[in-house]
Order: structure tokens, then C-alpha cells, then sequence
């Protein structure tokens, strides 16, 4: 397991676990929390393929990544991409990425990815409403020259993940270039992602989509 020390992690074990009232009645919530999770784990994936694929669109249109005149030229931009009321309550939890400071842009990030690839471009909504320990929305770091790290955060293990605590993990896309340090250079290279795996993923996520269309709809972007 690979151990990231930041601050959001310190409430995560006990965020997460489930209070146990009965025997039958503790299985039951398990059940369906594990269902529910499962359910979620297939759209955070295809949420965080979104989000790469449209930073990889918008580098292709323009030579450039989106907010980049923002991002400092030796630093990090990170942008919380969210439900805005959820942005801002993890904005002040700090950034599990890095050191810097989380910036709440991801509507200028959607303007800038709009302006390139039409008005009909949306970002994706985490499906848990409610926080529960881990961040329930995606993060995105840039670096200058057009390296990008994507992020979502499951609570249970799935494909590809990067398990970054007891009952979190990270799925994580990259540029093929950039230099991000343990764990994210574990991160899986987007264009790498062979197009039979990447299909299977967006069909899964599509149908959980519409499982959780309710809330994405409903959650402003």
C-alpha cells in the first residue's frame, strides 16, 4: 500500500467505516454500501477518462492545456473539479496531490475547454453526494509544457488503482511526459490505454450514468 500523508487522510478509517447497530441490520448496510461503491467505482473511472480525454482534445485544438497561463513555470495547478458547493468545503482540506494549495477554477477550466471544443462540453460530478472520508470529486494537476495528472478516489479496489490508504483508492491518467513523484508516476499514461479497454470502460460508465443521473444533473455545471 502506498502511504500519502496529508491532511484530508487523518478522519479517513473512521469516516468510512459503517456503524454496526445489529448483526443482520450491519450486513444489510454493508451490502448495499458495497453495491452502491460498486457502482461508483465503474463511474469515477470512466469520469476520470472524461477528463483526460478532453485535456487531451483541447491539446490536440490548441498546442496548450487549458488555465495554462496559471500554471506557475518551475510549480503545480491544481483544480478541485466539482459540484461547486463541493469544491469549496474541500478546498480548505488541502490538496492530496501536493503541497500547493487546490484552486477552485474548474468553471474557468470548463470555459477555457469549452471556448476550444464547443458548448455542448461538460465536466463530470463524483456520484457520492454526501462526503464519507475520501474527496468525493476529481482532482487535476498541470505542469507547464503540457503535463497533466487526472485523479478519482474510490473506496474500493478496482483496476488500475493506486491504493493510497485503508479503503482508498486512486485511479489516476497522465501525460506521457511529466515527472510527478511516488505514487502518481504509477499513474496510467492516457494515451496508452489500449481503445478496446477504453470502450469497455465508457459503456460501463455510461450505464452508471444513468444509475446516478439524478444527482450528476442536478449538481450544476
Amino acid at each position: 500500500m502506498v502511504r500519502v500523508s496529508r491532511r484530508w487522510l487523518g478522519a479517513v478509517v473512521a469516516a468510512v467505516a459503517l456503524s454496526a447497530t445489529s448483526g443482520a441490520g450491519a450486513r444489510g448496510l454493508a451490502d448495499m454500501e458495497a453495491r452502491y461503491q460498486q457502482s461508483a467505482s465503474a463511474k469515477r473511472v470512466n469520469d476520470v477518462h472524461k477528463i483526460a480525454d478532453l485535456l487531451e482534445a483541447y491539446y490536440a485544438r490548441t498546442g496548450r492545456l487549458p488555465l495554462d497561463q496559471r500554471i506557475p513555470p518551475s510549480g503545480y495547478l491544481t483544480v478541485i473539479v466539482g459540484a461547486p458547493k463541493v469544491e469549496r468545503r474541500l478546498q480548505p482540506r488541502g490538496n492530496p496531490l501536493g503541497r500547493e494549495a487546490p484552486v477552485l477554477a474548474s468553471a474557468e477550466m470548463l470555459a477555457a475547454l469549452r471556448e476550444a471544443l464547443g458548448p455542448e462540453v461538460r465536466l463530470p460530478v463524483d456520484p457520492q453526494k454526501a462526503p464519507n472520508g475520501p474527496p468525493n470529486a476529481y482532482y487535476v494537476r498541470f505542469r507547464p509544457n503540457g503535463q497533466y495528472l487526472v485523479t478519482g478516489f474510490l473506496r474500493q479496489p478496482y483496476d488500475f488503482t493506486i491504493q493510497v490508504a485503508p479503503d482508498v483508492y486512486v485511479y489516476a491518467l497522465r501525460s506521457e511526459i511529466g515527472d510527478w513523484g511516488d505514487p502518481w508516476d504509477h499513474a496510467r499514461v492516457t494515451r496508452q490505454v489500449p481503445q478496446t479497454e477504453r470502450e469497455a470502460i465508457r459503456a460501463a460508465g455510461a450505464a452508471e450514468d444513468r444509475r446516478f443521473g439524478q444527482w450528476v444533473d442536478g449538481a450544476g455545471n
